[in-house]
């Protein structure tokens, strides 16, 4: 859960003191670095956003679109808006085990499913999306993450009642409000 949150955390604070123009020159140095088939990672205040650049300044990515929520190309200064972003293909490492496909295949899955309607936290979000772009596998940080948290937070609660520390119950409900929070704090900001 560290790295995520981290990371999130990191370029949120970061952001927090650099004015717009800082901003986008920090975005407009990623973006001069992209190319075809990268994964973008949107750092927003309590989660992050994902998307697969696919060039001409454009990206593909699961968002939200008049009420609906759906996979959409947009232009890469238009998902970014008001937050930072960085290249993020950490999963091409040897040690993960995860190849990264040929960048033209990568930019065709993401146009196959341009218009695909749906939506879910656990297996179907925009980090699922862009990963099974990249590597042909949805697999989501931010979820598995959330998940070890909420047993984190569960087992804290439950040894706290059961031994009656009231200050591991505290920490455990805590956790639990954070993560509660964080998600609908994510479905109720700009993707």
């Amino acid at each position: 859960m560290a790295s995520v949150l981290m990371s999130s955390f990191r370029f949120s604070v970061y952001g927090t003191f650099l004015n717009s123009d800082g901003k986008r020159r920090f975005n407009d140095d990623v973006l001069s670095r992209c190319k075809e088939g990268d994964l973008l990672e949107f750092y927003r205040i309590s989660y992050s956003h994902w998307g697969v650049y696919v060039g001409d300044e454009m990206v593909i990515h699961r968002t939200e679109d008049n009420g609906t929520v759906k996979v959409k190309e947009d232009w890469f200064w238009s998902v970014v808006g008001n937050s930072l972003v960085e290249i993020n293909n950490r999963l091409d490492s040897w040690f993960m085990g995860w190849a990264p496909l040929p960048r033209k295949k990568i930019v065709k899955r993401a146009r196959s499913k341009l218009g695909e309607v749906g939506y879910s936290t656990m297996m179907n979000n925009c980090e699922h999306f862009a990963t099974w772009c990249r590597y042909g596998v949805a697999q989501s940080d931010q979820v598995n993450d959330a998940i070890m948290a909420g047993s984190v937070s569960t087992a804290l609660t439950t040894t706290g009642l059961l031994t009656g520390a009231g200050p591991l119950v505290g920490v455990g409900v805590a956790l639990g409000t954070l993560l509660t929070t964080t998600s609908i704090g994510s479905k109720m900001s700009y993707n």
